[in-house]
């Protein structure tokens, strides 16, 4: 199907579930989604499709239409493309960009491949991640990290959630930003594989399926979150991004305001982008994993 916002559906084109970093399993994704109503819907897991089938299977029992899934996070070369950019918590010239894919095909073999190789560097980072909160005397081992049956995704909120756990911290928010802590910066330099935006939307066409900028107003490193300077950086991104064959915008996400949407919109039918628009749904706020 055509994945853009029709007028009369109600869409959600970026939920996580119990195969990343999300709450609920595909399968309690969709009949959540079915009982608020909605029309089309869309596991998108982080770094990896093991959802996507018990998804599929969910949506054809319950009405809903669920399209195929995944994002991806990448990096992004700003050199001779946007001048004087980048995050500053990254290499010189680089931001953080994440990249959803919609209608792939979940048994391709070079995405699932690649999605692996990407878990076993994740996973050695975890490791050293593990050893440094160890020896920095705190009392967290790998089995905690693992909060559901079959889990075989692990990142920075699961350790957040053993810190508040344990009591160390009050909450996930204070995790991430104490300098004891995901703040730290021997931490913070312990990142996930950096592999190339354009290489994940090359995989994620060669997998069928159509790429989609998420979250746009969360990007870093191209001005102040709003500010017509970021705006005007965003779309010298989009250029190349369309180029390297993009499909959509999210317009719409919880990290946009009415205005920011508004102005995404305007970008979106500027440049010759689909517009989307998702929850980004991990679970209720209150709610961790079991």
């Amino acid at each position: 199907m055509d994945i853009d916002i029709n007028i009369g559906k109600k869409i959600d084109l970026h939920m996580h579930s119990t195969f990343s970093d999300g709450v609920f399993t595909p399968a309690e994704l969709v009949e959540l989604r079915k009982n608020e109503g909605y029309d089309v819907v869309a596991v998108t897991d982080h770094d990896g499709a093991k959802g996507v089938k018990e998804a599929l299977a969910a949506g054809k029992a319950s009405g809903v239409t669920v399209i195929p899934g995944i994002e991806i996070g990448t990096v992004f070369n700003t050199a001779g493309i946007i001048p004087g950019a980048g995050d500053s918590s990254m290499g010189e010239g680089e931001i953080e960009l994440h990249i959803l894919g919609y209608n792939i095909d979940p048994d391709n073999k070079a995405l699932n491949d690649q999605m692996q190789e990407i878990k076993d560097f994740r996973d050695r980072r975890n490791q050293k991640l593990l050893w440094y909160f160890q020896e920095k005397g705190y009392d967290i081992k790998y089995d905690d990290l693992i909060r559901n049956p079959g889990q075989d995704y692990v990142a920075k909120p699961d350790f957040a959630w053993v810190f508040v756990n344990r009591g160390y911290v009050r909450n996930v928010t204070e995790a991430f930003r104490s300098e004891k802590f995901l703040a730290a910066k021997a931490v913070q330099r312990l990142k996930q594989m950096p592999y190339p935006t354009k290489d994940a939307m090359d995989l994620i066409r060669g997998a069928d399926g159509v790429p989609v900028l998420a979250h746009p107003m969360k990007i870093k490193g191209i001005g102040e979150k709003g500010s017509d300077e970021f705006f005007d950086d965003l779309i010298r991104l989009l250029t190349q991004l369309k180029e390297w064959g993009l499909y959509g915008l999210e317009c719409y996400h919880p990290s946009a305001s009415e205005q920011d949407s508004e102005r995404l919109v305007d970008i979106a039918h500027r440049t010759g982008l689909k517009i989307t628009k998702g929850s980004d749904y991990h679970g209720p706020q209150n709610k961790k994993r079991a």
